[in-house]
């Protein structure tokens, strides 16, 4: 992973209220009898920090890399949750009193999917990623369902977010005939938005997202704010073994290209857009013969080459 990604677990920290839990004593009702089980119930891990959570009953205990945080209460619908903080560490007394609620989205009763109004965090449960279904997971290389090919595969599962969110196995690359990345790219150079800026200043924060999934979330939200921005409207466009389900790949599944290819391009000329936005006038690229350690982004105007993906 890119460097920015090993400060996630601080800034998940500072953005979610409250998930990781570990064990508290279970309170009465005023019956004296105890609250049911929530659908949350048990230990949940972030999939890109070391924040651990457990909930038991109508509590919350948060905890990174096994230090205590916070704790308190929760009262929770079929679709949201709401955590208000009664204790915390001497350092986060702050955090008391804090209440916040958040939209919940639960994939096989293994995959947490949290939302607030501008960031998307994944969890799994009990640190079984989910689910061993190496039966799903297909070999690098090998010619995927659309005809392109298999460039990452994970064989826990991976969550893919966004409207009907579900767990994928494998990402793949549309390609053209010859190389797997040949110099004529299918969907050609292109820009991310028809204008410096505008409308994309008010595409939701959620197009941000850099991890593995969130590709097809921010390819979305993209064309959500204009259905004509030229890369996104390309890769939904395409029609690669007339599969429907080809987006813009985020940063960190357009990085993974790279890794796949070992850095080994056909020219000098392989800068490559993304789905992931920086702010309001730049998006990320990748350039797929000399990586860089970092994220780099430019103007949205620019034009750089499309690639489309998938993920199943």
């Amino acid at each position: 992973m890119k460097n920015t990604l090993k400060f996630f677990g601080i800034i998940a920290i500072a953005a979610i209220i409250g998930f990781s839990m570990a064990a508290c004593e279970p309170v009465e009702n005023d019956d004296n009898t105890l609250p049911d089980p929530s659908p949350l119930e048990g230990t949940w891990e972030s999939t890109t920090s070391k924040s651990a959570y457990i909930f038991e009953r109508d509590k919350f205990t948060v905890k990174n890399d096994g230090a205590y945080m916070w704790e308190g209460t929760f009262t929770y619908t079929d679709t949201s949750f709401t955590m208000t903080v009664t204790e915390a560490d001497s350092s986060l007394s702050a955090m008391v009193g804090q209440k916040t609620t958040y939209q919940y989205l639960m994939l096989n009763g293994r995959t947490l999917i949290l939302t607030d109004t501008t960031s998307q965090f994944v969890f799994t449960k009990d640190g079984g990623g989910h689910g061993n279904h190496t039966g799903e997971c297909l070999a690098k290389g090998s010619t995927g369902p659309g005809g392109g090919r298999i460039y990452y595969h994970d064989c826990k599962g991976f969550a893919v977010t966004g409207a009907n969110a579900y767990i994928a196995y494998n990402l793949e690359v549309a390609y053209t005939s010859g190389l797997f990345l040949d110099t004529v790219n299918n969907l050609g150079k292109l820009k991310w938005a028809t204008a410096a800026n505008s409308p994309y200043a008010t595409v939701s924060r959620l197009a941000e997202g850099k991890a593995i999934g969130r590709g097809r979330n921010n390819t979305a939200l993209i064309l959500q704010a204009d259905p004509t921005a030229p890369a996104a409207k390309a890769c939904v466009d395409y029609r690669g073994g007339d599969k429907t389900d080809w987006f813009l790949p985020s940063i960190d599944e357009l990085y993974e290209i790279y890794m796949y290819l070992a850095g080994s391009g056909s020219g000098s000329d392989e800068l490559f857009w993304s789905s992931t936005q920086f702010n309001a006038d730049h998006a990320y690229y990748e350039n797929l013969v000399i990586v860089s350690d970092d994220y780099m982004d430019n103007a949205k105007n620019q034009e750089y080459k499309v690639r489309a993906i998938r993920a199943f």
